[in-house]
């Protein structure tokens, strides 16, 4: 005997709007990326090629750029994809995706804080803004009536 499902509390809603802004932080930070730092990523790609083989062409650094703007947007893409999956099977009540998204949620936090002496202006404005998204979408997750939602999630499977 299956009992009805539970309707997500606002704790869990609230959750899962902030997953969707991490999201949305991060193909800014993608655009951003590949707009803004095209520089540095061609200047990356130069030295690369010239520790490799030491001579190259202007084809090859466009290459290599290329082959790593291709690179960063499918994996950002398909790590979108599945934040964006979890988020939804979180806010459906699944307690794997909300530890989940606990896990990588607290690797990116640490990532974030790890690089923050790397980044600087809009990146480390970004940085602690996607930060402190995370760190709210956790604590929601975990609030008493979303830790009630996922029990009662779990007796009605």
């Amino acid at each position: 005997m299956s009992i009805a499902p539970v309707a997500a509390p606002k704790s869990v809603e609230t959750a899962f709007k902030l997953w969707l802004v991490s999201v949305g932080i991060s193909i800014l930070t993608i655009i951003l990326t590949l707009t803004v730092s095209r520089s540095a990523i061609e200047d990356a790609a130069r030295e690369s090629l010239r520790r490799s083989n030491g001579s190259f062409t202007e084809s090859d650094v466009d290459a290599a750029v290329t082959f790593s703007i291709v690179f960063t947007v499918i994996v950002g893409l398909i790590f979108m994809g599945l934040f964006l999956l979890f988020a939804y099977k979180m806010r459906a009540g699944r307690n794997w995706a909300r530890i989940t998204l606990t896990v990588l949620g607290a690797l990116g936090i640490i990532s974030s804080l790890a690089n923050l002496r790397l980044a600087g202006g809009l990146e480390l404005v970004i940085s602690l803004i996607q930060a402190a998204v995370i760190l709210g979408a956790i604590v929601f997750m975990y609030r008493s009536d979303s830790n009630q939602y996922y029990n009662a999630s779990a007796r009605a499977r």
